[in-house]
């Protein structure tokens, strides 16, 4: 199949709609079999009257920045009333909130069975939900993953999580185990993150109801990585340097980050460099994002140092405090290149760049990296 995607565009109408231009002819003939298309939630009232998808993915639904998102729930409700009827969804069955959606439509579900954290407790400070929607009575969790990603039940009525038709059922060093009509499949893992494995089932899920076979899943699931906006790495001398995108102004998405941090071993240094840069000179977050965030999960002997960069780095200093992480072992620099040389940068250590994805921030942390290298390779020749 010939595909065409909006990885280069934005993913509101606009940039969706130059996608389409571009996938067609003067004469307006398609070039392209099939086109997959990122839809940002707050879009879709705007997308879906003009567009109806063939199939529809939806991996999770999270509160974002209040300023931009305010409450899930009001995301869903705003996501379902645009879906089109026709429109078969692939939905996250671990997520009770997307799992709402247009309840008429139909729909698989994928999700993750196997954890060995399993918890049925949530140690997040967000709990999005936690009430049946049918009774409003509490919901039971069997296990949780993570927030309110898992499997649940209501403690009055019948209402309970979705049979999955996408199931990683076990999850291994280097692949995972997806089981479809009680039969069992290998994949190679693009990633050991837990949401990065969502997304390869969610993927997975759409390839299958396409009617790919396993196997040719697998030979391209193979050649995938994590985009090096996202993610990335640098060997100095030993010493390894590494991009982490922290969604900026976003709990959630920081608590992942520092959920998977949280658990690594060995000597770590974290360069925090979060929704800082343009603060001060173009407008104004409420910054409550960060007491929602698990900043807890930082408090780990293996987190050696931390500095943080920019304008907000009094409020991560005081917010790390908060989390019970030792102030001797931050260092607070308001000039995020002036912070650069509070880095230990030592050999057998990995060093964190943790960065945002407002506007310009993405080009701004690859010139960082290359600052920090720069310095690592100085700091490590005499080690």
């Amino acid at each position: 199949k010939k595909v065409i995607s909006n990885n280069f565009g934005s993913n509101i109408n606009s940039g969706i709609a130059t996608t389409l231009l571009k996938g067609v002819n003067l004469l307006n003939k398609s070039q392209y079999d099939i086109a997959i298309i990122e839809v940002d939630e707050r879009s879709s009232m705007r997308i879906y009257p003009y567009l109806e998808p063939t199939y529809t993915i939806v991996t999770n639904l999270f509160r974002d920045s209040i300023m931009r998102n305010a409450h899930p729930e009001y995301i869903r409700s705003f996501v379902s009333k645009a879906m089109p009827s026709k429109t078969k969804l692939i939905i996250n069955g671990d997520d009770l909130i997307s799992c709402e959606i247009a309840p008429n439509n139909d729909r698989v579900y994928f999700g993750i069975s196997k954890c060995d954290n399993k918890d049925s407790k949530c140690i997040n400070l967000i709990n999005d939900k936690q009430i049946c929607p049918i009774c409003h009575n509490k919901l039971v969790y069997d296990y949780r993953h993570y927030h309110h990603i898992g499997k649940a039940h209501c403690s009055k009525c019948d209402f309970k999580s979705p049979d999955l038709n996408y199931d990683v059922c076990d999850i291994k060093k280097d692949h995972i185990i997806v089981k479809e009509d009680n039969k069992e499949y290998k994949y190679d893992l693009v990633s050991d993150k837990l949401f990065d494995i969502y997304n390869m089932i969610a993927a997975i899920s759409l390839a299958r109801e396409l009617d790919i076979k396993h196997e040719d899943i697998q030979t391209y699931m193979k050649k995938t990585s994590i985009t090096k906006t996202r993610y990335n790495e640098t060997d100095v001398n030993g010493c390894k340097i590494i991009m982490q995108m922290a969604k900026d102004m976003n709990a959630l998405a920081c608590s992942r980050v520092f959920d998977y941090l949280g658990q690594q071993e060995g000597n770590i240094e974290l360069f925090l460099m979060m929704s800082n840069r343009l603060d001060e000179v173009e407008w104004s977050e409420n910054i409550c994002w960060m007491y929602d965030c698990d900043f807890e999960f930082l408090n780990n002997p293996s987190i050696k140092h931390i500095v943080a960069a920019g304008a907000r780095c009094k409020d991560f200093k005081l917010r790390l405090s908060l989390a019970g992480y030792p102030l001797e072992n931050i260092d607070c620099v308001f000039d995020d290149k002036e912070a650069i040389k509070s880095l230990h940068l030592e050999k057998g250590s990995k060093v964190y760049m943790l960065y945002g994805a407002s506007g310009g921030d993405i080009d701004y942390a690859f010139n960082m990296k290359n600052l920090i290298v720069a310095r690592a390779k100085e700091v490590t020749k005499w080690r």
